[in-house]
């Protein structure tokens, strides 16, 4: 695929977000994504998490990530909290989310 053909698949945020890291652009120091998984369809979901990565993976920016789709967070958290009606109830590491048991404080 062309470039830009997939240039234009991409969701506005994605776009946005690769277009900002060129080298002179300036770099935001915490991104704070709210639910960008709702009402996404699962193919869309999985661009959402590469993009995400490569901005984690950069290392230069805190990014605060809001989500209820718990498989998407787990793959994606280096540490997690957990709220309930705006409490803190449950912290850690990501990689200790399941041993944690964090799947059934978020479950609905």
């Amino acid at each position: 695929m062309h470039d830009s053909a997939r240039r234009r698949t991409r969701a506005p945020w994605a776009q946005a977000a690769l277009n900002a890291s060129g080298p002179d652009q300036p770099r935001p120091k915490l991104l704070i994504l709210d639910e960008p998984t709702e009402g996404i369809q699962p193919s869309i979901i999985k661009d959402i998490g590469r993009v995400i990565r490569m901005l984690a993976d950069r290392g230069d920016m805190a990014i605060l990530l809001v989500e209820q789709y718990y498989d998407f967070a787990e793959e994606l958290a280096d540490d997690y909290l957990v709220m309930e009606r705006g409490q803190f109830i449950a912290q850690g590491q990501g990689s200790q989310m399941q041993q944690n048991g964090v799947r059934k404080l978020v479950s609905i």
